[in-house]
């Protein structure tokens, strides 16, 4: 973590004392004169009074005042003093060579860290120092050789492999760091914080659209022995958009190792619904339903969300099976009563079934006053009305939907309907051509045209003809 070294680093400087204090001493007193000193004490006491003043003048470091620069300069002299009088604390070095990089002298504070190294090469400390100094200071070749040899002192200290690797990014050596990644996760113990590390750099390739070097960071991020299932939800995520099949392989391989893990069942369950097999996606989520109803005892926060039951009742409705997904939406609803997305979907099912419509219009409107503005909602009130044959009141409320969502082709698909059985016939055909336009695979639409002796392929070629005629691209 590039924060907690340079913090470290920091608070080193100006939070510890001058050394440990050695053994002095005994002052006596008789009357006003006291026992003398020795050689060493007195300089280590001279030494430490330089440190103090240095540690006084850094209080004032980045203060936009006329005296900063003095400040800076004196904390130099100070902290060099101390380290001419005691050139064995080894806390004297950091300091003076961050009073050095405050003034831009980052030649000399490496020369001070070098030193610091030389007196004391079995420490880690001094190496780290010299290895951020001279990444800060723009020699990252330096800073990558400082920072392996500290890997190689203590090669179980996550955090260099961390701070090394974005060294390697930032010069574009991508296979470099990838490879120090890896080697990373097999010497740490535990191994947390590097496939952390990991999966947020995915997370940033992937939100500027590389998904290959997301989908790199992401399976390194998988290859640990932590059984965390993140990483290989957004490796399902990525496959999902143009190859199903890895998709579905990659969560097969993840509940190898978490068999029980209700996110990856979830997803397992979505990807076989969104591939249309319909019967594969309802097991899956029956298994997920009662591996947590088995495992959190019913308490409120470990509960599956309406999320998962609105996917688990939608592969239910489209395999066929109606009474279960109206049992599934039952079941959310007597835990999350307002969820005004389950509400709307049983009243849009009952309404295309032209069943429970009473019932289905309380949920409805119980969904409108949860979200006023939703379109999708309106659309399911005035489809309602509809099927109890009141052809105003419908109309008026997929008009108000059809205002709000704007180019959704089962509302204006609805809105032909409803004129088509107030006998304005001319009206409703030119709807239902604006529906197939926007959606081309919409069957029950096709049926329309087509028993209205419209072929739906023409549509598409009459527009085209006359958008050339025109000279207007497509």
């Amino acid at each position: 973590m590039r924060a907690r070294l340079r913090s470290a680093f920091v608070l080193f400087l100006l939070c510890a004392g001058c050394g440990t204090l050695r053994n002095t001493a005994r002052i006596e007193s008789t009357g006003d004169v006291y026992s003398s000193l020795s050689a060493d004490e007195i300089r280590f006491a001279r030494a430490l009074a330089h440190y103090g003043q240095g540690l006084i003048c850094q209080d004032s470091f980045g203060l936009d005042s006329p005296s900063t620069s003095q400040d800076l300069a004196d904390a130099v002299r100070y902290f060099s003093e101390a380290l001419e009088l005691d050139p064995n604390t080894a806390r004297l070095y950091p300091a003076l060579a961050v009073a050095h990089l405050a003034r831009k002298e980052n030649d000399k504070a490496i020369e001070v860290l070098e030193k610091a190294c030389a007196r004391q090469p079995e420490n880690i400390q001094p190496l780290i120092d010299l290895a951020v100094a001279c990444e800060k200071s723009g020699r990252p070749a330096e800073s990558i050789t400082y920072f392996t040899r500290a890997i190689k002192m203590k090669p179980q200290m996550e955090g260099l492999y961390r701070e090394l690797a974005l060294i390697y990014f930032q010069q574009k050596k991508n296979a470099e760091a990838l490879a120090l990644l890896r080697d990373g996760m097999k010497r740490v113990e535990p191994q947390g914080s590097i496939v952390n590390f990991c999966y947020n750099f995915g997370k940033l390739y992937e939100s500027v659209g590389m998904e290959d070097q997301a989908l790199e960071f992401y399976k390194l991020a998988g290859t640990s022995k932590t059984e965390w299932p993140d990483p290989f939800i957004r490796i399902a995520s990525i496959y999902m958009k143009s190859d199903m099949p890895k998709a579905l392989k990659t969560i097969d391989r993840a509940l190898e190792k978490m068999p029980d893990e209700p996110k990856l069942l979830f997803l397992l369950g979505l990807l076989y619904s969104n591939d249309k097999q319909f019967e594969k996606a309802i097991a899956v989520f029956q298994k997920t339903e009662i591996t947590v109803q088995k495992s959190n005892n019913e308490k409120e926060e470990n509960r599956l969300n309406p999320v998962f039951y609105i996917n688990y009742g939608s592969a239910c409705e489209r395999s066929g099976q109606l009474k279960k997904a109206e049992d599934v939406f039952r079941r959310c609803l007597k835990m999350y009563p307002d969820s005004h997305e389950v509400l709307n979907y049983l009243a849009y099912m009952w309404a295309e079934r032209g069943e429970n419509l009473d019932e289905g219009l309380l949920y409805v409107n119980k969904a409108i006053s949860l979200s006023p503005n939703n379109g999708a909602y309106m659309d399911t009130l005035g489809w309602i009305y509809f099927k109890q044959k009141k052809l105003e009141q419908a109309l008026e409320q997929i008009k108000k939907a059809n205002e709000l969502t704007k180019n959704d082709a089962t509302i204006i698909e609805h809105l032909g309907d409803i004129y088509f059985a107030l006998n304005e016939k001319e009206r409703a055909i030119s709807l239902w051509k604006q529906s197939f336009v926007i959606n081309q695979s919409g069957k029950s639409v096709s049926v329309k045209l087509e028993q209205n002796g419209i072929t739906p392929g023409t549509i598409l070629k009459e527009i085209e003809s006359k958008l050339k005629s025109n000279n207007t691209k497509p």
